[in-house]
């Protein structure tokens, strides 16, 4: 038989002749004894050769592939009766099975039922997902995932000209009280915020304040007019530029305490570090690091020296070669490890100097901030790119009058 001529399709071929599983056994036996010469080189013509046997074993049975009438089939019951077409058969089942599939769509698309689902396995059912994700990690990384953004919990804050008033009120009656009797770094931070939240209404009122201090002689007039009359300056100024970020807080640096088993973290001033000039200045600076490295080393390299196991010359040459305490790194020189960046430090030197200069400005930028509670690192992010002009979309995972209040302040 040919190479796609199989047992089933062989006896798919007998049943067109009408004949069952035990008569077309009947014929394979007899096709045994008409063994051909030779293999076929095509299907068409096996079957031809499939035809000649049936005929043969028609011959020594006695029987007729022709169709009977109801009286010659009662009296002839040995013979065999074929009523339809196998192949026939097949093809009316297929067209049926169109013409319903097609009528179903039909209805479907009239009545608007979507009905093409993609068939999905039964162990992959919502549920059976729920419970693997929950066995592997747990309800606190599905917390943790599950958004809870809803547009109705929003809240825009873009009142910053009426903040802006109700500050220079409260920085006016604090002169005036005696609460405030100095300038200092709050007092100037609160004035670069002013100058940064400048709007020309808010210079006409400082106008009017100017004019009422400028009525008396008193150390709190005096000093409102001062005050007063370079802000107006340094507003007029703003008025026409971008809003700028400056660090006005107090520089801090970390200190850790360890008192029996129990550490202590906490932050104190730095030392002979007044301004963020001063702070830039010594975290680029090299010899403030070799310095640093020198006192905390320094009772290492003793006994190092006295087992013979530290070259000074080789130290001292790595000391020389340190870089600062900020700086960057790249892969430019070695693709594989990073290594010190001397040009891209000195890019990134000269822009934080720059920003103790002229501040940075962040106007017509936008932000999204998220993590920025109560206390957090983020919060102070949060602050830095409003003073700069920003738009910030925060997020918080509470929502409550008094986060509100918060964010609001």
């Amino acid at each position: 038989m040919p190479g796609g001529m199989t047992k089933s399709s062989v006896c798919k071929h007998f049943e067109k002749f009408g004949l069952e599983q035990m008569r077309q056994n009947a014929v394979l036996l007899v096709a045994l004894t008409m063994e051909p010469g030779a293999r076929f080189d095509s299907e068409e013509s096996a079957k031809q050769w499939l035809d000649t046997v049936a005929q043969a074993y028609a011959n020594v049975a006695g029987i007729t592939f022709a169709a009977r009438s109801h009286k010659s089939a009662g009296s002839a019951s040995a013979g065999l009766v074929v009523a339809i077409n196998s192949e026939e058969f097949n093809q009316a089942q297929i067209g049926q099975r169109q013409l319903a599939s097609r009528t179903m769509h039909a209805l479907a698309t009239y009545l608007g039922v979507v009905i093409d689902h993609p068939s999905t396995p039964s162990d992959a059912t919502p549920d059976n997902i729920n419970d693997v994700w929950m066995q592997e990690y747990g309800p606190e990384f599905s917390d943790g995932i599950r958004p809870i953004f809803t547009s109705k919990k929003a809240r825009r804050y873009d009142s910053f000209w009426n903040w802006a008033r109700q500050d220079v009120l409260e920085l006016y009656y604090d002169i005036m009280s005696q609460r405030v009797t100095k300038i200092d770094l709050s007092m100037s931070s609160h004035c670069l915020r002013l100058m940064n939240r400048v709007t020309p209404a808010l210079i006409d009122m400082l106008h009017r304040i100017v004019w009422c201090a400028g009525r008396s002689n008193s150390p709190a007039h005096t000093l409102a007019l001062k005050r007063g009359t370079a802000l107006v300056k340094m507003c007029e100024i703003g008025l026409h530029a971008q809003p700028v970020y400056q660090f006005t807080g107090q520089l801090c640096a970390p200190q850790l305490r360890i008192n029996g088993s129990e550490a202590e973290y906490f932050e104190v001033g730095r030392v002979g570090e007044s301004t963020v000039h001063d702070f830039v200045r010594a975290v680029c600076c090299t010899n403030g690091v070799c310095a640093a490295v020198d006192a905390s080393g320094n009772s290492l390299d003793i006994v190092l020296q006295k087992l013979g196991l530290l070259a000074t010359e080789t130290h001292d040459k790595q000391q020389r070669e340190l870089p600062p305490m900020i700086h960057l790194k790249s892969r430019r020189a070695d693709p594989v490890s990073w290594t010190y960046d001397a040009q891209d430090s000195a890019v990134f030197t000269d822009v934080l100097r720059d920003m103790c200069d002229n501040g940075l400005t962040l106007g017509n930028r936008c932000a999204l901030v998220t993590g920025c509670g109560r206390g957090s690192i983020g919060a102070e992010v949060l602050k830095g790119l409003l003073a700069g002009g920003s738009r910030v979309v925060a997020t918080t995972s509470s929502y409550s009058a008094s986060t509100a209040r918060y964010f609001q302040d």
